[in-house]
């Protein structure tokens, strides 16, 4: 009853300031200063002649004088609103229990900021910035007499505030160092620039824009880069490390990094180990090496062999040593053949390379040899005469034929795919997980405009169907809801028409999905022509929305309808729960109403401002009776509609 008499008296008040007039006027009325340094109270008085509902505005000098740091609960919009926010000099607040701020003067907002006392005596000016934060105009609101938001007139009263004192008064064209019709002016550090403030705009930056700030440009033309950036290893700012460069070309250095063997800087003299090859056939004879810096002397082929081997008519060309890696290199063992073996098939220097899978060597009865059996490639380098099955003397054909195992016809021996695989399908579930749903849309955007064998028998009935492998990928096949061979916007049809069915697939143990939607932006061009396809069916339909809904969040876009549309609910019948969807071509107050057949209202929630959308709200119905309700969704713009809906339980 109190509650009752409350809100008959503001709708009587706010009736009467209606009547009367909505304006109001504001202005600054005092500062006061807290103990803490650069602290102050910001006291924003009113006049008003309506109550005060709610309010958007910005105010000069928050951009880079003054910081706001917390709102008082020391005013009237503290006291009578519950939604109160601002971002620096951007304030906002609403009412949410029709208790505005009454009509009156008083202190409509106390901001508690802060600033940099550097700037103590220039002049301040209080007063709106329209627009302000985020392109915001100023606006205030009161209620009409039928408890609707009306906007109301208002008048910024600028007033001057000198820093770092109390010191208001009414600004009269006076300029930030009191000059009237001066042409001073704050600058990005808030300091009062030009005119007669003998100072210069932004000299307070430095370097790094900070305001106020120490950084400096160094000798190499970085903002504080303390010289690091361009002074070489020889500690030279600007230098090219030539002051410090060692014969090497190393700064600082000692030339060990560049002597030779003979102790020479940027020498060619390398030492290796030489062995002998006396019978100069490319082998070493042993393994004793010679380790020599640069070629070998006739003294030291003598020394290896007693005696110098002929090797050239040329008295310069010196034989008898070769310089090999032990690790890798055979010895002479068997001067007949460069590498000093035989294989098992009697080939010098072979490696038996010519065995088959039996055994057996070129020449041998029922040697398998190549052009024999299958095509060479079928053949690998060390189990000659195998075919790819692993059958000796085999032609592939034991395990060629279907290889995958989603397939009806699925071979789990065969390794070697022969094109053969059939798959099973059930139109709409694209993705194969066993459930026709908005995830199916994502195969159409994968493939979109692929083209294969059409079905033999074109349907988008729920039943188990086949097709065959010659897509690109057979996933694809999956995507070609209707059979017709061509993945186009007519395959959408099957997963509205069998949305929500669940597939029982006889070749697999269980669902499996056919292809990962990483990133979709890889196929956005044809996620967008999908889309463009679902804006021009049925707009009531609720798959549809899905749809759209899913598809958007995938691209993230912002998708806005073209008009208001509120959707049947679904499920419907439904028990308990229920979702109930709703469009918003503009932002609007909006109120969700349910109403029993009787005509009385048995729910309502206000979501209060919405900006433009697709929404969904979810009824849980579990308190109220079976029968069919009536549902509504009103706006402040005008949009109103309605809908039927029918519980069972």
């Amino acid at each position: 009853m109190v509650n009752s008499m409350r809100t008959l008296l503001i709708n009587i008040l706010v009736f009467l300031g209606f009547g009367i007039g909505q304006h109001v006027t504001l202005y600054l009325d005092q500062v006061v200063y807290s103990d803490s340094d650069n602290s102050v109270d910001i006291y924003i008085n009113m006049d008003s002649d309506a109550p005060i509902a709610s309010f958007f505005f910005t105010l000069n000098g928050f951009e880079n004088i003054l910081s706001t740091s917390s709102l008082s609960p020391l005013c009237l919009a503290e006291q009578y609103l519950e939604s109160l926010s601002f971002v620096d000099g951007y304030f906002s607040g609403g009412d949410t229990d029709n208790s505005p701020i009454p009509t009156g003067s008083g202190p409509f907002l106390t901001i508690n900021a802060n600033y940099n006392n550097i700037l103590d005596n220039q002049h301040l000016t209080i007063t709106e910035v329209s627009p302000g934060f985020n392109n915001q105009e100023t606006h205030f609101y009161t209620y009409d007499s039928d408890g609707m938001l009306l906007e109301m007139t208002y008048e910024w009263a600028p007033m001057t505030w000198i820093l770092g004192t109390e010191n208001i008064s009414p600004w009269v064209g006076q300029d930030c160092m009191g000059d009237i019709w001066g042409t001073a002016f704050e600058d990005d550090c808030g300091v009062c620039t030009e005119g007669t403030s003998g100072n210069i705009e932004n000299e307070n930056l430095d370097c790094s824009g900070v305001c106020f700030g120490l950084d400096e440009i160094d000798d190499c033309g970085v903002c504080a880069g303390g010289n690091s950036s361009c002074t070489d290893e020889c500690g030279v700012i600007n230098g090219d490390n030539t002051s410090c460069l060692d014969q090497c070309g190393i700064p600082n250095g000692d030339n060990s990094s560049c002597i030779d063997c003979a102790g020479i800087p940027n020498g060619g003299t390398i030492e290796l180990d030489w062995y002998s090859d006396c019978d100069i056939d490319g082998l070493a004879d042993n393994t004793i090496a010679v380790s020599l810096c640069g070629y070998p002397t006739q003294n030291d082929v003598l020394s290896s062999c007693g005696e110098i081997p002929n090797c050239s008519s040329n008295a310069d060309t010196l034989c008898g040593l070769i310089s090999i890696d032990p690790n890798n290199h055979t010895f002479d063992a068997n001067p007949g053949c460069t590498s000093n073996s035989i294989d098992s098939c009697g080939i010098c220097d072979g490696f038996n390379q010519y065995l088959d899978c039996n055994g057996l060597c070129p020449g041998t009865e029922n040697y398998i040899g190549p052009g024999l059996v299958g095509s060479p490639e079928s053949f690998s380098d060390i189990d000659y005469g195998y075919d790819n099955c692993g059958i000796c003397g085999g032609d592939d054909s034991a395990c060629t034929g279907c290889t995958d195992a989603n397939a009806t016809n699925y071979c789990p021996d065969c390794i070697i795919y022969d094109g053969s695989c059939t798959f099973e399908l059930y139109p709409g579930d694209v993705n194969r997980d066993g459930f026709v749903d908005e995830k199916d849309v994502d195969g159409l955007g994968i493939f979109w405009h692929q083209q294969g064998t059409p079905r033999d028998h074109e349907s988008i009935g729920w039943y188990r169907q086949y097709a065959t492998d010659d897509w690109q990928d057979i996933c694809a096949a999956y995507a070609d809801t209707n059979g017709d061979g061509y993945i186009d916007h007519l395959d959408l049809s099957a997963i509205l028409y069998n949305w929500g069915s669940v597939a029982s697939y006889s070749f697999s143990n269980q669902p499996s999905l056919c292809y990962e939607l990483n990133d979709a932006n890889a196929y956005r061009q044809n996620f967008e022509d999908i889309l463009s396809f679902l804006d021009e069916e049925d707009s009531e339909s609720h798959t549809i929305r899905l749809m759209i809904n899913h598809i958007s969040e995938l691209l993230n876009l912002e998708y806005l309808p073209e008009n208001f549309k509120l959707y049947q609910n679904y499920p419907n019948p439904f028990n308990p729960v229920t979702t109930i969807s709703f469009d918003l071509k503009q932002g609007s107050e909006v109120l969700l109403s349910i109403y029993d057949i009787k005509g009385n209202m048995v729910y309502e929630n206000d979501f209060g401002y919405l900006n433009p959308g697709l929404f969904n709200y979810v009824l849980d119905a579990k308190d109220y009776t079976s029968g069919a309700y009536i549902y509504s969704i009103a706006s402040s713009s005008g949009f109103t509609a309605y809908k039927q809906m029918i519980l069972i339980k």
